[in-house]
């Protein structure tokens, strides 16, 4: 695999068993590394029929705007993006702190 692909595994703070707020909410761990944010599915979804988990990736460049709604959601504006993306969790406070120190570093 590509180096860049690589270096998306390294130095994660991983957030296990969020909740992704949309037309069907979906179990997903979030994963915050240096350079980017992952939201990857904790249940397969058939695709070209394989089951797959699902892993969207979004660089910090990316990123417009991390939002605290309360103790237990928030919410991501991403480039490109429809609308903003809705998340659940119980560490919402350190999640967005996270995600806020890789923005400023880009």
């Amino acid at each position: 695999l590509p180096g860049t692909t690589m270096s998306l595994e390294e130095d994660l703070k991983v957030f296990n068993n969020a909740l992704k707020l949309s037309h069907k909410d979906t179990k997903v761990a979030i994963k915050v590394g240096p350079s980017a944010i992952q939201v990857t599915s904790s249940e397969k979804s058939k695709v070209l029929g394989h089951q797959v988990l699902l892993n969207d990736v979004y660089y910090a460049a990316e990123i417009e705007e991390v939002c605290l709604v309360d103790d237990n959601q928030f919410t991501l504006t991403i480039a490109n993006e429809t609308g903003p993306l809705s998340f659940i969790h119980n560490d919402c406070d350190n999640i967005v702190q996270a995600i806020i120190h890789i923005r400023t570093r880009w």
